[in-house]
């Protein structure tokens, strides 16, 4: 027993000092890109003992390999075929955090899979040359040293210096193992911790989980396209453009349109002024967080539907509006696949087209880059005078206030300081609160582009947010700053246009919304309302869900769930 013990420790002794250049290779290329990634994006923080830990875990991987009963010659070309595999993940990747703020992730992946090949003739065309000089410089010093090292391990080394590395390396290995389960202890992986992860780790979720979510989602698809939809009819009149804008996490009680002391929208409050548009008083979402509440909003489902009815049991408004001949267009800032937004992915892919600022996962936390809605502005779409269709609609989804608030906006953007604010509760939280009313602001100038945009046509442009958020104004709780199904998390904003033209087209119609501008809505029934409004009737039509109808009478029961149930 004690021999048999012997050689397989001298054989594992062995092993790892005669292929101890690949394995140490490994480490430390592992380990420096996952240094790289903590250190070049500030959202991560840099945290050793996983950097250790996840560069150990390459290196085993790679020095399991060489446990494999194979000959020498064949395990020489192992040696090279894994410093092959090793050498392009580390640029690769090191290019990607260089040039854009980001390793491995699922955003990369879904990124990747939505790209044809006129798109990477392009992205190699205008590859940045610096940051992939840079990544071959680090590639070369890292592997000089740990060639250098692996030299001297395997022909200077005594036989007892060999015992004490193999011992430590071992050693190490369980460290690892241990600290591994931290990095994927949620087996849903709802948000992994790609910086605790290695190259090889991040690459297979990074797949795995994109898969999950486009399958998700294409099972999302795959429901609404069973939806029935009956017969559709769409009224003759001349043609014009409905442009719905969905904002996020933006409350009301801090726009100065809705009475906030702050000039928070000034672009709002001067078109109000003219006379063009008409803001609606007591508008609420259906939910307090984006999935469920646009899976009511952008389908004909509501909150009174039958309790055993999903929301992809009923059609979205885009599919009514296609099979009546109106061109439909989906237009995003935000994410196109991922956690919590797979419901709207589904939905989005029902347009005619659809088109993002930026392919990526709503996992990609941790990204450096602001997504700024002003980016939106060179992609709107309109309706050309050659276009046969007997309408246009488009979404346009912004980022609007989500968290980071900071994020929202330009750095150089500041119309407000951390004196501005008043009921001042602490630091940090009136910074979180600057930069709140900071976002409202930008959002506000973006939206009135949009309108100007359109103002030239015969057009209808409304705003809403998805739901609302608590910032600091909830009674129970002073210093929150979060989603909430109550209160302020789903009172929002809701603003409708119409453009001179769309006035004269539609008198009758801009008067009745004007009058009914202070009954009590849920924008559950926006769909409805939007349809009846264009002239579209279907079997799913009710009379009660039309908000800008004379008969509408605003006592219907407004139910928001919570994240669990209904309260």
């Amino acid at each position: 027993m004690q021999r048999t013990f012997r050689k397989l420790w001298q054989y594992l002794v062995d092993t790892l000092c005669t292929n101890f250049f690949p394995i140490l290779l490994a480490f430390f290329l592992g380990g420096y890109t996952s240094f790289y990634f903590a250190v070049e994006i500030p959202k991560i923080q840099p945290m050793p003992q996983y950097i250790f830990t996840s560069s150990i875990r390459y290196a085993l991987g790679i020095f399991y390999f060489f446990l494999l009963p194979i000959s020498k010659k064949g395990k020489q070309k192992l040696s090279k075929f894994f410093i092959c595999i090793l050498t392009l993940l580390f640029i690769a990747e090191h290019y990607l955090i260089e040039a854009c703020l980001t390793g491995f992730t699922d955003s990369i992946v879904l990124s990747s899979l939505s790209t044809n090949w006129s798109e990477t003739w392009e992205f190699i065309k205008e590859m940045n040359i610096s940051a992939l000089m840079m990544a071959i410089l680090h590639l070369m010093v890292l592997g000089f040293i740990a060639w250098s090292i692996g030299q001297s391990v395997k022909k200077a080394f005594s036989r007892k210096k060999q015992n004490i590395l193999t011992l430590l390396f071992f050693i190490a290995t369980g460290i690892s193992l241990t600290f591994g389960n931290r990095c994927f202890s949620n087996e849903e992986l709802h948000y992994p911790h790609y910086s605790r992860m290695n190259p090889v780790e991040r690459l297979y979720y990074s797949f795995r989980i994109c898969n999950k979510d486009l399958q998700e989602a294409k099972q999302y698809l795959g429901n609404l396209e069973k939806v029935d939809l009956g017969t559709i009819q769409i009224r003759k009149q001349a043609p014009f453009s409905v442009i719905l804008i969905i904002g996020e996490s933006s409350s009301k009680h801090y726009m100065h349109c809705y009475g906030y002391p702050l000039p928070t929208t000034p672009k709002a409050d001067s078109l109000l002024k003219t006379g063009n548009a008409v803001l609606y008083s007591d508008v609420i979402s259906p939910a307090g967080y984006t999935a469920e509440s646009l899976s009511k909003v952008l389908t004909l489902y509501t909150t009174e539907s039958s309790k055993s009815a999903q929301w992809y049991n009923f059609p979205t408004l885009f599919q009514i509006l296609n099979k009546v001949g109106i061109r439909t267009h989906w237009l995003s800032n935000q994410e196109k696949e991922g956690l919590f937004v797979n419901y709207v992915s589904a939905i989005a892919k029902t347009a005619r087209s659809e088109e993002y600022v930026s392919v990526r996962s709503s996992r990609d936390w941790f990204s450096s880059k602001k997504f700024l809605d002003e980016a939106l502005l060179p992609l709107l779409q309109h309706r050309e005078e050659k276009d046969t269709s007997p309408a246009f609609f488009e979404v346009v989804h912004l980022m609007g206030t989500h968290g980071d608030f900071k994020d929202r906006y330009p750095n150089d953007y500041a119309p407000f300081k951390i004196e501005d604010i008043q009921r001042p509760i602490s630091p940090h939280t009136d910074s979180e609160r600057r930069d709140y009313i900071c976002a409202i602001h930008y959002v506000d100038s973006v939206v009135d582009q949009i309108i100007k945009a359109y103002a030239n046509e015969p057009a209808i442009v409304i705003y809403l947010s998805d739901h609302g958020y608590v910032v600091c104004d909830d009674p129970q709780n002073p210093k929150a700053i979060q989603h909430s199904s109550e209160g302020t998390g789903v009172e929002i904003p809701f603003m409708i246009y119409f453009s001179p033209q769309m006035q004269k087209q539609m008198p009758e119609e801009w008067k009745q919304i004007q009058a009914n501008k202070d009954k009590k809505v849920m924008s559950d029934i926006l769909s409805h309302t939007l349809l009846q409004l264009m002239g579209v009737s279907s079997k799913f039509d009710n009379p009660n869900y039309n908000f800008f109808s004379p008969s509408y009478l605003g006592n219907r029961p407004r139910l928001s769930p919570h994240w669990e149930g209904e309260h």
